[in-house]
């Protein structure tokens, strides 16, 4: 019997945000850099989808807060994201109400600067949702045809579970204080931030060497970029060479 293909698409997506995570600029989300690591880094658009297993089937019951502010254009309906998601039927409420659109929506373990943002949009049917993301990886805008079909799926960061891995991440302001350091002069520094601390290398050729520990880097390679992958799991990102921040703005010094 064959692999589910909900199960296919959700392991794929997963593959892609992995690799996408640990490239130098995050590059991002989505079925293209959403970090499962991170979020895109640099303003983009991109086509975003479901990150994780198991969704919820959520249905509209009282009014929450609007979570989006909607515009309806020839082609398409804009949703400018206006609000954190406090509540999930605040999406379900309004999307249901508001669009007539069947909604599931998923909570994702993220770091606490992410609690409540929308981490992934994503459908099962022919409504393919286009995301636009601001300068620090925040999601924007979702774009959505007038003449697609099928559930919408939506995922929010919830607070992470003691060792329990991110679904999304990026870095936080940490991030500075390490980019344009070698790692011998950053060694102790890293160490006190984290229990683990685990690295890839990226060459000339921008071809990246992950799952490095601390004695598998050269100490003269510089840190290029860092994000934490759970509470206690730091992954940095070095190389050779002069370092173009051109990354998130909490990894610019």
């Amino acid at each position: 019997m064959g692999e589910d293909p909900l199960d296919t698409f959700q392991r794929e997506l997963r593959g892609q945000l992995v690799a996408a995570a640990r490239s130098q600029a995050i590059e991002p989300v989505g079925v293209q850099r959403v970090p499962a690591l991170a979020i895109r880094v640099a303003a983009a658009t991109v086509v975003v989808a479901l990150l994780s297993i198991g969704f919820i089937l959520l249905r509209p019951s009282e009014a929450f807060a609007d979570v989006f502010e909607i515009t309806r254009r020839d082609n398409e309906v804009v949703l400018e994201v206006v609000d954190l998601v406090e509540d999930p039927d605040a999406i379900i409420d309004q999307l249901s109400s508001d669009l007539d659109l069947e909604v599931r929506v998923e909570a994702v373990p993220v770091p606490d600067q992410m609690v409540g943002e929308i981490i992934a949009v994503g459908s099962l049917g022919s409504l393919e949702p286009t995301i636009d993301e601001s300068a620090d990886g925040t999601v924007s805008t979702i774009r959505l045809p007038v003449d697609g079909g099928g559930p919408l799926i939506f995922e929010y960061g919830r607070e992470a579970n003691v060792d329990e891995e991110y679904a999304a991440t990026r870095p936080d302001p940490s991030c500075a204080d390490f980019v344009g350091r070698t790692v011998a002069d950053a060694r102790a520094d890293l160490l006190d931030a984290a229990d683990t601390v685990q690295f890839e290398f990226v060459n000339s050729d921008g071809i990246a060497i992950p799952s490095l520990n601390m004695n598998d880097v050269d100490p003269e390679a510089t840190i290029s970029q860092t994000f934490f992958t759970s509470a206690d799991t730091l992954f940095v990102e070095v190389s050779f060479g002069a370092i173009e921040f051109t990354q998130h703005p909490n990894c610019v010094p």
